[in-house]
């Protein structure tokens, strides 16, 4: 976790101090920003997986934001804190991604929870990456190996099966398999 950062759009500074703390005993890294005109550029600046925006920020449209966010940093989670259980805001909020909506007082344990979960998903997220990488990475060494290229078959279980031609040598090609119907 050592390069992801949370960002905190807070206009109180004794709960945005609090805030960053925590997050940083969890163990991310924090910008804190005080107003909300900034946090557009903010965002746009560095890589963040977390923005933890209050939406009584001076400054500041949630949605607007959100909206934003996710056109530009669709990877970003956005978590809006408010004073007041506004249950339309925060349907309209989540409907537009944001990850949760949360009515103050903000606890330790909320925050953790939230961090945990984050951290959950985007280590979720880095293992489809990678999976995807190294399905992208087999084609092309078989593809490689493989000059008159292969077939790639459907079996009725719906595993997929590679098909070599049988003219090339089973020695040299891991995509050897021969699929009967």
């Amino acid at each position: 976790m050592a390069e992801h950062r949370i960002l905190i759009i807070q206009h109180d500074f004794r709960e945005r101090m609090e805030i960053t703390r925590v997050i940083e005993d969890i163990g991310y890294k924090v910008d804190a920003i005080h107003d909300g005109f900034n946090a557009l550029s903010a965002v746009m600046d560095k890589e963040f997986l977390l923005v933890i925006a209050d939406l009584d920020t001076p400054g500041f449209s949630a949605l607007d934001f959100l909206k934003k966010v996710k056109d530009s940093k669709p990877d970003t989670e956005v978590i809006v804190i408010s004073e007041q259980p506004l249950v339309e805001e925060a349907v309209a909020l989540m409907r537009h991604g944001a990850m949760d909506f949360i009515v103050k007082p903000l606890s330790v344990e909320k925050i953790k929870l939230c961090a945990e979960r984050l951290f959950t998903k985007t280590r979720e997220r880095q293992k489809k990456e990678v999976a995807l990488k190294n399905d992208a990475n087999l084609k092309h060494l078989c593809q490689a190996v493989l000059p008159h290229g292969y077939d790639y078959l459907q079996s009725d279980q719906g595993c997929g099966k590679s098909y070599a031609p049988p003219s090339l040598s089973k020695e040299r090609t891991p995509c050897h398999k021969k699929v009967h119907h």
